[in-house]
């Protein structure tokens, strides 16, 4: 280990004594609270523990806010470490309860404490989560408040395998789930519904619209820039080690969020980062990671927070390298982008002194760091006439001609299409501009904007709102060779939009033998209102490709005629995503001829997510086949002429609860009853939570 590795990690924050020994007896006595009943003799000291520790870190502040991140808290601007199985415990148990914070106020009693803790200990699988309840119940107490997040899924998904066009496989980057978690957490209570949010994949999210959220949220406490600071910490330290595709887009993606927040929401963020070393630990990895500009934007906001201890002139000069290492000039360019990443991390180590020139040279500095390279432009190109203003003149004389379709097409290469449409707008309808909505309308210029990354979504709205179905052949051929998730998915939903006027067109490409693209078309078919005349299911049911063959069957679970035959053709299939898709649709009535099917994955336990969806589905279908197979599940075990409950696990819990539907059976009653003298507080709630209900309510 290097000199500089021991500094570095010297200067790594860490959660101070007091913080961490809060968070650890929190822990603790939430645990307590799961495991004992209401009126067991722990409890109370467990929660005075608590409400002193709180008291004592709130002496001097008038609330303590509490972060919830996935596999870690957040707290004082400081993320714990996800390897700590207390804590990491204690996140786990806030987050299925899809809390997003919890903020403790000067005044907290062990009375709330305890109070609180007895919410939380309910099993957030077996009950409803707090999050997802009513909203007043989050802020009965007067020391406590907790807050909700409004999408059902923040956890980030498990790393995993999926093929791409080419058919090679490329393992989920834990880049990408990083800013989905971002994007996710920044975007809740956002415009987005509840059902967008959980839709969203890590390619899906725009960085201004992440950027707008976070800026929108500007007061909305701690506890929410907390976990967008802890996100930010994580992405930093994940770039500095990371390469491929997903960190190259994930630097683009830092680079367009950090550049579009607001300098009030940075300021506020790198507050948040706590200490002076953590804000130089989190911006020493930037320095390794992130793209020169993102940096140069945190290292700015950062010299303020240090009372402006990085002088103008070494800031101005780093802008004008960056210049230089933005640019893809080869070699050059890896020079410029080596020495600014090495003067960065060596400014960030040692601070300067405050800036020591007068305001007017200051100016000149500034003006003459925003320039872009000389170098940039050829000498042939520098008088050039502008593509704007060549379409402006045009467009007022309404006169076509090679170089005003020249300009067209530089403006939409030039990423520029969003102006070229307002001054479309703006000239209304000539020949000239019917042209050219005509050409941005279809062939190459649509093709380039529907390939560009990122994808302008808001042009192609506007043009596709304005010619509908003339865009859809070009728009399916741009289907088949995309790569990015996002395009995919946008050109996907506004295919669906136009409904059956595409739907001959769509099934058409379905001769296209390769999966992919049946795959992406029968997504659009599932997605149509009315399956088109012209569809013939059957064949891609008997799919060898699982993705083409569970699209396929998605479509058929619809149609009357083969619901039937296709519910028990995914029930049978080998892939677990085809044969939960199945369960869905017999949840919602299931075919006769598929009973037996589900009965049989009721009783497989290799799979104990699928089991538990079956066993839903047969408290659905009701009758003897359900019945005996709960049983199979839920009745004791005779081993050496003694009768044993079987092993505590979902399966066997969900069956307790779903057999009470069928409590005049004698068999049934029995059952239960056995499980109801069991010792575990789980089996037993499970096996009298109906009665319970039922009682409630009738009295």
């Amino acid at each position: 280990m290097t000199d500089n590795d021991v500094s570095r990690k010297s200067e790594t924050a860490t959660l101070s004594q007091d913080l961490s020994g809060f968070l650890i007896e929190l822990s603790i006595a939430l645990n307590k609270h799961a495991m004992y009943p209401e009126d067991h003799p722990s409890l109370g000291p467990a929660s005075r523990g608590v409400a002193t520790r709180a008291a004592n870190l709130l002496l001097e502040k008038s609330h303590l806010s509490l972060g919830v991140a996935h596999d870690q808290l957040v707290i004082e601007g400081i993320a714990t470490d996800p390897k700590n199985p207390v804590l990491s415990d204690l996140a786990g148990r806030l987050h299925r309860h899809h809390l997003g914070a919890v903020v403790f106020s000067q005044g907290i009693t062990a009375d709330e404490i305890r109070d609180v803790l007895g919410k939380l200990a309910t099993e957030a699988d077996r009950e409803v989560p707090l999050g997802l309840g009513p909203e007043g119940a989050l802020s009965v107490w007067a020391h406590v408040r907790l807050y909700p997040m409004t999408f059902d899924e923040l956890e980030l998904a498990e790393g995993g395998f999926e093929r791409d066009e080419n058919g090679s496989r490329e393992k989920t980057a834990l880049s990408a789930q990083l800013w989905l978690g971002l994007a996710r957490a920044a975007m809740s209570k956002g415009d987005m519904g509840e059902s967008e949010i959980e839709s969203l994949s890590d390619d899906d999210i725009d960085p201004g619209a992440v950027a707008a959220a976070i800026d929108a949220r500007a007061g909305s406490g701690e506890a929410y820039d907390q976990v967008i600071v802890g996100y930010m910490m994580k992405i930093a330290e994940e770039l500095k080690s990371a390469h491929g595709n997903e960190a190259v887009a994930l630097k683009k993606r830092m680079s367009q969020l950090i550049s579009t927040l607001s300098k009030g929401s940075l300021d506020r963020l790198m507050e948040m980062g706590g200490s002076r070393s953590q804000r130089k630990e989190f911006l020493l990895n930037a320095a390794e990671g992130m793209t020169a500009d993102a940096v140069l934007d945190l290292v700015k906001t950062a010299g303020e927070k240090e009372e402006q201890n990085v002088s103008n002139s070494m800031l101005r000069m780093l802008q004008k390298l960056s210049q230089h290492a933005d640019l893809d000039r080869g070699k050059r360019q890896e020079q410029a982008d080596k020495s600014l990443r090495d003067q960065m991390s060596q400014l960030i180590k040692g601070w300067a002194l405050t800036d020591p020139n007068p305001d007017g040279y200051t100016a000149a500095l500034a003006q003459m760091s925003s320039t872009a390279p000389t170098f940039q432009v050829a000498p042939e190109e520098v008088f050039q006439p502008e593509p704007i203003r060549i379409l402006q003149m045009a467009l007022e004389v309404d006169v076509s001609g090679n170089p005003v379709h020249a300009a067209v097409k530089r403006l939409v290469e030039e990423k520029e299409v969003g102006i070229l449409l307002d001054m479309l707008d703006a000239a209304g309808e000539t020949n000239l501009a019917s042209e050219i909505w005509s050409s941005l309308s279809t062939g190459d210029l649509l093709a380039i904007i529907l390939l560009q990354d990122p994808l302008d979504s808001d042009s192609l709205f506007r043009i596709v709102d304005r010619f509908q179905e003339i865009t859809a052949p070009t728009m399916l051929d741009v289907l088949v060779d995309a790569d990015s998730k996002a395009t995919r998915r946008v050109v996907v939903d506004l295919l669906a939009s136009m409904g059956k006027k595409v739907g001959a067109q769509v099934v058409a490409r379905l001769r296209d033998d390769r999966w992919y693209v049946q795959r992406n078309m029968l997504s659009i078919i599932a997605r149509l209102d009315e399956i088109p005349e012209e569809f013939a299911g059957r064949e891609f049911m008997q799919h060898e490709d699982p993705r083409v063959r569970r699209e396929a069957l998605s479509i058929m679970f619809r149609d009357r005629v083969h619901r039937e035959r296709a519910i028990c053709k995914a029930l049978s299939d080998s892939e677990p995503r085809t044969v939960h898709a199945a369960l869905s649709a017999a949840a919602k009535g299931c075919p006769p001829a598929a009973v037996s099917l589900v009965v049989s994955r009721s009783a497989d336990s290799s799979n104990e997510e699928l089991q538990v969806a079956a066993i839903r589905v047969l408290d659905t279908i009701g009758g003897k086949n359900a019945v005996d197979a709960l049983l199979r599940i839920v009745e004791p075990k005779k081993k050496f002429f003694r009768s044993r409950l079987p092993p505590k696990t979902q399966s066997y819990l969900v069956a307790l609860r779903s057999i009470q539907s069928f409590s005049d059976d004698g068999r049934v009653k029995k059952a239960l009853a056995a499980a109801a003298k069991s010792k575990d507080p789980d089996i037993v709630r499970s096996a009298t939570r109906r009665s319970s209900v039922k009682n409630v309510q009738a009295n």
